[in-house]
């Protein structure tokens, strides 16, 4: 799901980074597996992930600017601000936007699966931003 290693990235960042990558790599179901089972976009099924992604000739993403932490009831969340660049149709567009991650805070009971950052969402401003 993550790097060649096999290791998953460790910090927020790194996995919008892994993310954008294996994006821009045609990788959709390494990225798609980044993604929180919990969030709409990972309770998809990776051929509606893979069909939607069928509509832009590139993607381009990374982190842009360190991550802000949050926790609660067991979980931590993190706010990675990201810059993402696409071509849709033909249609270049550069956005900005933020990326929100959670994984469990190492609770009783958490998996090892649970304990590593997720996307939950992305959030991307108006084009141009």
């Amino acid at each position: 799901m993550f790097p060649e290693s096999g290791e998953a990235p460790t910090k927020p960042g790194d996995v919008v980074d892994a993310y954008y990558s294996a994006l821009a790599s045609g990788q959709y179901a390494r990225a798609h597996a980044m993604w929180s089972p919990a969030s709409p976009t990972g309770a998809e099924g990776i051929d509606e992930f893979e069909r939607a992604m069928l509509s832009y000739q590139s993607v381009e993403g990374h982190a842009a600017g360190p991550a802000r932490l949050e926790g609660a009831a067991g979980t931590i969340y993190a706010e990675v601000p990201v810059t993402v660049s696409v071509v849709r149709r033909g249609i270049p567009d550069t956005r900005s936007g933020t990326a929100t991650l959670r994984k469990c805070d190492d609770v009783p009971g958490c998996t090892a699966t649970e304990r590593r950052w997720h996307l939950s969402a992305i959030e991307l401003g108006a084009s141009g931003t």
